[in-house]
C-alpha cells in the first residue's frame, strides 16, 4: 500500500467469520506478524496447521499515520477482530 509504515498479519479459523449488519467479525485472530515493513509474512510464516476439515485465513493490515481496517480496501464493509491480534 503506498505511504504504508508498517504491516500486521493476523490468522483466523473460518467458521469464526460471520456478517454483521456494519462489519466482517472475524471471531478471535491470532497474531501472525506485526509492525513489518512488508505485508508478507517471508521468514515468519504460520508454524500452525488447522485441524482436519478446517480452515484457516490470514489478512493484513496496514499503519499510514492511521490504522486501516484487514483484508482489501475494496471490500463493501470493514473487518475487525472479535478478540486478540498483534499488540
Amino acid at each position: 500500500m503506498p505511504g504504508a509504515l508498517s504491516y500486521q498479519v493476523v490468522r483466523s479459523d473460518l467458521a469464526n467469520l460471520k456478517e454483521a449488519r456494519d462489519f466482517i467479525d472475524m471471531g478471535a485472530v491470532i497474531c501472525v506478524q506485526s509492525n513489518s515493513t512488508s505485508p508478507g509474512t517471508t521468514g515468519h510464516e504460520d508454524p500452525e496447521v488447522p485441524e482436519l476439515g478446517a480452515v484457516f485465513f490470514y489478512v493484513a493490515s496496514y499503519n499510514d499515520g492511521q490504522d486501516s481496517s484487514y483484508g482489501s480496501a475494496s471490500a463493501n464493509k470493514p473487518r475487525a477482530a472479535a478478540s486478540g491480534g498483534c499488540q
